[in-house]
């Protein structure tokens, strides 16, 4: 079996409701004996920035590395409310709804091209730095806050998570759908208490 770089970079753009976000996706595959392409694990991150900065460039060198060890390695954006935008939800929603709407969107999408990239859907990791982390965790455990135009029979559930210093906050329980430590104790059932 002879290791193939293939230092694909995917840039894929999904319209949605008027609003576009962006997946950037570096793989290097090995190939097996029958020259197919064999499943690998994929890992999809999602950048920090306090749920209203930052990009795609934050994982680049993380997803580099992680493509040269034989993974697909992809970042994804997600809407960022302006000011204004905040200012008009009601009092008891945040922001960060939307974030994590558009992650469980981009996990779906990329479970649901695992085929086209050479992927095990059910070897699907995802995580994320600061906020990215907090989104990545909710994405893959909250019922809720789905995107109506997502096609549900892509579970967004993941196999593991890489988190890099998650912002997870009790602020945050003003607001239960973004509240990590409530939708992971209800994802886990009364048992975890």
């Amino acid at each position: 079996m002879g290791f193939e770089r293939l230092a694909v970079q995917l840039h894929h753009l999904i319209e949605r409701k008027k609003r576009w976000f962006r997946i950037l996706a570096h793989s290097a595959r090995r190939r097996n004996s029958s020259s197919c392409f064999a499943k690998t694990s994929g890992v999809i991150l999602f950048h920090g920035g306090g749920w209203s900065g930052g990009d795609l460039t934050q994982f680049r060198y993380a997803n580099r590395y992680l493509a040269s060890r034989g993974l697909v390695a992809a970042t994804a954006d997600y809407r960022m409310l302006t000011k204004a935008e905040r200012d008009r939800l009601p009092a008891s929603e945040t922001n960060k709804r939307v974030c994590v709407t558009d992650a469980k969107s981009a996990i779906r999408w990329f479970k649901q091209h695992a085929a086209d990239l050479g992927i095990d859907p059910q070897r699907i990791i995802t995580g994320g730095g600061s906020a990215g982390g907090h989104v990545a965790v909710l994405a893959t455990l909250n019922p809720g806050l789905n995107d109506p135009a997502d096609p549900k029979d892509f579970d967004p559930r993941v196999a593991a998570y890489l988190l890099f210093n998650p912002a997870f906050r009790a602020a945050d329980s003003a607001d239960p759908a973004v509240d990590v430590l409530r939708v992971a104790l209800a994802a886990l059932g009364d048992g975890a208490r």
